[in-house]
């Protein structure tokens, strides 16, 4: 099983890390692992893919584009933990879900309200509640 890595799983490091912002090329791995386009990662991170070109020159996001994008990473890595593969999780987070209204969880990690939902249905599938 591969996780994305971010180099960090200590809160306060992982603030300055996003401080600092994400590279832009765990933006373009993280696109890639999911199965989902760059353009389509963007759209779900609040990207605009204008914005996602620039920082590409730069090579950093910005702070809040870098939580925005760790959302993804943390919610992929749990569901990973979860479903027990890279596959089974990239297939969960981009297919329709009955527990999130049939949308997929990708589309509500563009919130942190739909993150915790998502979070949540992780957590009944984990503990064997049908979901």
């Amino acid at each position: 099983m591969t996780q994305l890595d971010v180099g960090s799983r200590n809160p306060a490091k992982l603030i300055a890390m996003f401080k600092q912002g994400l590279a832009t090329d765990l933006f373009s791995k993280v696109a890639e692992t999911i199965g989902v386009s760059e353009g389509q990662l963007a759209g779900r991170t609040g990207i605009p893919v204008s914005t996602l070109t620039r920082r590409k020159r730069s090579g950093k996001l910005s702070q809040h584009e870098s939580e925005r994008l760790y959302r993804v990473i943390h919610v992929f890595n749990r569901a990973v933990e979860v479903l027990g593969s890279d596959m089974a999780a990239k297939n969960w987070i981009t297919n329709p879900v009955k527990a999130l209204d049939w949308s997929t969880p990708l589309a509500y990690l563009e919130t942190e309200i739909g993150t915790k939902e998502v979070e949540a249905v992780l957590g009944r599938i984990e503990h064997g509640v049908f979901s």
